[in-house]
């Protein structure tokens, strides 16, 4: 995001959607080959396709909503725990932050009714959030922090 605004390609792959507060989406993301995939109740939000010369290993989005909470989206599609470095520039966070974490053990990981459970959410408060920190992401996750302000 610069000012505002979505850069890079993606920008032209997703459509306007409003979040209200008190209430449940389910979100989905799917990821095949070079192709990336949002949902929200099963509408498609994002389509992208990672250029054959591109090597993105994690994917990630940033946002406010009307509280002016900060919504960091990160996605690791690989078979390796990633550490990003995360710079909120002077966003005078309050330290405390909602973490949702969903992980699979591979790209093709889905939960099927009467099977063993393949994809995991984990979900916590944690405190102890600054403007510039690091966070390691676990291998095939999506990784959701809303950092209060």
């Amino acid at each position: 995001m610069s000012g505002g605004t979505k850069s890079d390609a993606i920008a032209v792959t997703s459509k306007p959607v409003h979040i209200n507060n008190n209430q449940t989406y389910q979100l989905k993301v799917v990821v095949s080959g070079k192709n990336v995939k949002c949902y929200i109740d099963e509408e498609l939000y994002v389509d992208f396709n990672v250029s054959a010369g591109e090597k993105a290993d994690v994917y990630q989005v940033v946002s406010t909503d009307e509280t002016g909470d900060i919504i960091i989206k990160l996605v690791n599609i690989t078979a390796k725990s990633k550490t990003v470095a995360i710079d909120l520039k002077n966003a005078d966070v309050t330290g405390a932050a909602h973490v949702e974490i969903v992980k699979g053990s591979s790209l093709d990981s889905e939960n099927i009714v009467g099977n063993k459970e393949q994809v995991t959410l984990e979900s916590m408060d944690v405190g102890g959030f600054s403007d510039q920190f690091n966070l390691k992401l676990q291998k095939y996750s999506v990784t959701v922090i809303r950092i209060k302000r």
